[in-house]
């Protein structure tokens, strides 16, 4: 064989050798991008089935509620809790003789006792005149209603809660107005309730 004849036989055999490398590499290539996914297009990530939990609703009337018409309009409803409600009938331990034997709020409303004797305030069903200041025994006053006039009726009291209602007559900015408030407290957490 000459040279030229070699030299074209040695160039055919290339030729063959290129051509099914290269086959063998593309064979290759479509099997690994069958296999394995390409890292240009990461996959998404399958939904999560486990739901997201919530956080609880806090429930704003936990601790009771009051509710206060002025003038006869729609009453509004206000949260209980540890600064609308106290009673010295409830307090234990070295702060007992700080709190009054009944204090109230609902809103613009505050009642409290005129007197700091628990014993003419009974923790049990009764009634009781309201004026804006008195020192009667058996009185509840009203430092937030000018004028304050009227009577609270306690329904029900014990070591779980109170509930009862009020009507007031006053003069808030000169102008007279009556309140109409009704009320069922939950014995606040900071006090020693059963």
């Amino acid at each position: 064989m000459n040279r030229r004849d070699l030299a074209s036989a040695s160039l055919v055999i290339l030729i063959l050798l290129l051509s099914g490398c290269d086959r063998a590499n593309s064979a290759a290539g479509t099997a690994a991008s069958s296999a394995t996914p390409s890292s240009a297009t990461p996959s998404a990530a399958p939904p999560s089935t486990a739901a997201t939990a919530a956080p609880a609703a806090v429930d704003p009337f936990k601790w009771g509620f009051c509710e206060l018409s002025l003038d006869g309009a729609p009453a509004t409803k206000h949260p209980g809790g540890g600064y609308k409600v106290a009673s010295r009938h409830w307090a234990d331990g070295p702060n007992r003789a700080k709190v009054e034997p009944l204090i109230l709020n609902c809103g613009p409303v505050d009642l409290s006792t005129s007197t700091s004797n628990e014993a003419q305030y009974p923790m049990k069903a009764g009634k009781y005149k309201v004026a804006q200041s008195a020192t009667q025994p058996g009185w509840f006053v009203s430092s937030t209603v000018p004028n304050a006039k009227g009577d609270l009726v306690i329904d029900a009291w014990d070591k779980s809660g109170i509930r009862g209602s009020f009507e007031l007559t006053g003069t808030p900015a000169g102008k007279a107005t009556k309140y109409a408030g009704k009320f069922d407290f939950k014995c606040p957490p900071t006090l020693a309730c059963k």
